[in-house]
């Protein structure tokens, strides 16, 4: 796929991509398919062109990043999405990368399995929940992980940018995306009005069984702290105390993460991407 199509703009591979919904095979190139609606909802809040178009903008800030902080992108990039799902994220990189270069991990076996079943090439595994990546030490020059740190609790958190740590090379970039700063209002709000929606209720239970003080523990949020709120767990491969909502700031992860990386950007701007995103630069 990268020595065919190579040359295209990232725009004009874009509506490649787009153009894959509904033809797989395009000048004789096999394409990723795609999971029914359903499960693209459930893993990405989107489904077809938006879920692309989501995907493409964090794909160019990983781009832009390796461009700024480390090396361009090549075909000798060795490349990990870390929380594949249904290689929303990891197909965005089939114009810049060797195939043989693409890998991608999850901890939920059913997706994985969809994973594989989606993508003609790329090498995509199992991981174990605060488990091993099953790759040696310094394997990757770029890690992407959309979505992910923004459901982990600091501890599970911890476990894995120490995972990626050993597993990206001295000076590779790890590119993540967590919850916007605006979850500690939207907390305060379902928490205020739990009855406004079925949604609303859920997430009450959340905010008051994770901050029982949420009144003042929510009016003026530190900013070198971790939001987290448990949510049990979601999928069975995820534990009870590990998996929920997780906004991290700046500040925390300067603090907390600093001995194994270097934040080099960090954004939060809706105008972008609807959550915030960092890149980490491994010392």
């Amino acid at each position: 796929m990268y020595e065919k199509f190579k040359t295209l703009s990232d725009d004009a591979w874009l509506a490649v991509l787009k153009r894959s919904i509904s033809e797989q095979t395009i000048d004789g190139v096999k394409f990723p398919g795609f999971p029914d609606e359903a499960t693209q909802v459930l893993f990405t809040s989107h489904k077809w062109d938006a879920a692309l178009d989501e995907a493409f903008t964090f794909f160019k800030i990983a781009k832009n990043a390796s461009q700024e902080f480390d090396k361009p992108l090549g075909p000798n990039t060795r490349y990990l999405d870390f929380g594949v799902g249904w290689a929303r994220i990891v197909r965005m990189f089939l114009k810049d990368l060797s195939a043989a270069n693409i890998s991608g991990v999850d901890v939920t076996p059913e997706i994985l399995g969809v994973c594989k079943s989606l993508m003609p090439v790329g090498e995509f595994k199992l991981c174990q929940p605060r488990g091993r990546l099953d790759f040696a030490d310094s394997s990757f020059d770029l890690v992407t992980a959309f979505s992910v740190f923004s459901h982990l609790s600091p501890d599970n958190g911890k476990h894995w940018l120490r995972e990626l740590q050993r597993v990206v090379r001295p000076g590779g970039l790890v590119v993540i995306t967590t919850l916007s700063s605006s979850f500690v209002a939207l907390c305060r709000d379902v928490a205020t009005n739990p009855e406004s929606s079925d949604w609303a209720r859920m997430m009450a239970a959340s905010v008051t069984s994770s901050y029982p003080d949420w009144k003042t523990r929510l009016a003026d949020f530190p900013k070198d702290e971790l939001l987290y709120l448990s949510s049990g767990g979601g999928f069975d491969s995820m534990g009870t105390d590990d998996y929920g909502w997780a906004m991290v700031q700046e500040s925390y992860a300067r603090k907390q993460w600093g001995e194994l990386f270097e934040v080099v950007e960090f954004r939060d701007d809706p105008n972008v991407l609807a959550q915030a995103y960092m890149t980490l630069r491994r010392k």
